[in-house]
């Protein structure tokens, strides 16, 4: 009865400190089609699910198990198509109801809202709070190598908690605030660029093998190509999918969710230019594989300095041409993704929020393309982890305690520590944020690569990471999308009020909503995978013209 009350009476009443004293906005035709589509999507899922018996166990003997089995086999085969059909209006159906309670959220006075608290008291309770609830799900990892999984796992997770508490907050408000946190998406970043660099040096140093005539070299080139092709497809659908969802939903626009096309873009450049790097310098001739010389340093410094000059030169290039910049980004076809201003000319290019973005990281992926680089050649020529894994292997007592790595190990630690613990000084004491914008881009990898070093040089830190922390890297890119319409509202401008008079209930109640929410949307986008993304190139012509009509549908002005 209370949220009967609210819809009718919070777009008239005028709270005090609150942001929902004007009614909510007309749903336009876009999301009107969206709505019926997923109308659609649950009247065709529901009854078919309250329809269905569960199976009962019956004892067969072993020939009645047998033919049984067969003709379960033959039923599976020829439902398959329909099986899978059910599915994916199953799963659409639960990411239709996610998107309905978002615009419920968000877009209409059923729930209430309220303002931004800028006082730091919030965020340092918070992240306190945090802090000690991933220490104490701290676990061993399997993993002993270099930044392993878990290691990357955890790292994104706190660094994604903490960005949702400035947001919160209202952090922009505070200068160290603000620099912190492009530090956090400078490493995100980063990380970024590193994963997907040590899988490019992964497949291409396992595809090595014995020449091959033309017809079956022609083969597995097309066959290389599509993998290439149904890899990226894959990581752009894991991006963008909830992200284009959510602005037909919320009629927004791509670039209200920055992070989105900043880590697309990215992602892309990166795989353009990593395809060039080992297809034209590091290709072993017709056998494939890597072409690494221990014995010719040289060459190989000369190919890691034509490396830096391709990643470096493109980025440079569109830095100090502004209107190459907006030649690119700000006319079709890509200005509807990047442009915000309706018209464009060169002048309003340093007005664009995309050009600001974009400057802010962009040496990031490039610094981590080169690192990995650097890191998976100095482990190639080696033939052993840099971090060797034999001191992984031996047990503690056995090891050799002055050994020159333990030494090493030490005073890497020590060092990432002081100049991690010196960043965030200078950080916390900046009050110049011009400053602190013009110098990020040249400075960011310091405190990243401290970090690592802390976080990697010991065996015993290495091996250890909060659980808690980890499973919110999973999930930190629906993190970053939920926050603006479950936790926050009104286009992140004000927060979900659920239960008035009482902050920290609300608070708690919003936040495990925000966590549930982001693993569902996250279980969804999985699952939806192998019905979007296709598995071969014809696939990828149906499929794609099946979502190109999509978008006519919904887009369409008629």
């Amino acid at each position: 009865m209370q949220l009967i009350w609210n819809f009718q009476c919070n777009g008239v009443m005028r709270f005090a400190r609150s942001t929902c004293c004007k009614s909510s906005n007309p749903m336009s035709i876009t999301q009107y089609r969206l709505f019926l589509l997923i109308s659609i999507c649950n009247l065709t899922f529901v009854p078919g699910q309250l329809g269905r018996r569960p199976a009962s166990a019956i004892a067969f003997d072993e020939g009645r198990q047998r033919m049984a089995m067969s003709i379960v086999e033959k039923e599976q085969f020829l439902l398959f198509s329909f099986a899978r059909f059910y599915e994916f209006v199953f799963l659409l159906s639960r990411m239709g109801i996610v998107l309905i309670y978002f615009y419920i959220c968000d877009r209409t006075t059923m729930f209430g809202k309220t303002h931004k608290d800028p006082e730091s008291f919030w965020l340092r309770s918070e992240v306190l709070c945090l802090t000690v609830l991933g220490l104490l799900f701290i676990r061993r990892s399997k993993h002993t190598d270099f930044n392993n999984l878990d290691v990357t796992r955890e790292w994104k997770g706190w660094m994604q908690i903490y960005i949702v508490t400035y947001h919160y907050v209202c952090g922009q408000s505070v200068v160290s605030g603000y620099m912190s946190v492009r530090y956090l998406v400078s490493a995100y970043l980063f990380l970024t660029a590193y994963g997907h660099t040590c899988y490019f040096w992964r497949k291409y140093a396992q595809a090595g093998g014995e020449s091959q005539d033309g017809a079956n070299m022609a083969s597995k080139c097309n066959e290389e190509i599509w993998l290439l092709v149904r890899r990226y497809l894959e990581v752009m659908y894991r991006m963008n999918l909830f992200a284009v969802l959510l602005c037909f939903t919320m009629n927004q626009k791509y670039m209200f969710y920055y992070f989105v096309p900043l880590i697309s873009f990215w992602f892309t450049y990166l795989s353009i230019t990593m395809t060039l790097f080992f297809h034209v310098l590091m290709r072993k001739g017709d056998t494939g594989g890597l072409d690494i010389d221990r014995t010719k340093s040289s060459r190989s410094v000369v190919k890691l300095m034509i490396f830096a000059l391709l990643v470096l030169a493109p980025i440079e290039l569109l830095h100090r041409t502004p209107s190459i910049f907006g030649t690119i980004f700000f006319t079709p076809p890509l200005r509807q993704i990047f442009a915000i201003y309706e018209i464009w000319d060169h002048r309003r290019s340093s007005q664009e929020p995309w050009l600001f973005r974009w400057s802010l990281d962009r040496y990031t992926v490039a610094f981590g393309m080169l690192f990995t680089v650097c890191l998976k050649w100095c482990q190639q020529c080696i033939g052993t982890n840099v971090l060797p894994k034999a001191l992984a292997d031996t047990p503690r007592p056995q090891a050799t305690k002055h050994s020159t790595w333990n030494y090493a190990a030490v005073g890497l630690t020590t060092l990432g520590v002081t100049v991690t613990v010196a960043t965030a000084i200078s950080v916390y004491g900046c009050r110049d944020k011009t400053l602190g914008i013009l110098l990020h881009p040249y400075i960011c990898i310091i405190p990243i690569l401290a970090y690592m070093c802390m976080r990697n040089a010991l065996l015993p830190v290495r091996t250890r990471y909060s659980a808690f922390f980890a499973w919110c890297g999973d999930i930190s890119l629906e993190l970053y999308l939920v926050q603006f319409h479950v936790w926050m509202s009104n286009n992140s401008y004000g927060i979900l009020y659920l239960v008035p008079n009482h902050p920290f209930v609300n608070f708690a109640l919003i936040s495990a909503t925000l966590l549930c929410v982001s693993h569902e949307v996250h279980y969804l986008t999985v699952k939806l995978r192998r019905h979007i993304v296709p598995d071969s190139p014809v696939e990828l012509l149906f499929k794609g013209l099946v979502i190109w009509l999509l978008y006519l549908f919904l887009s369409a002005k008629i």
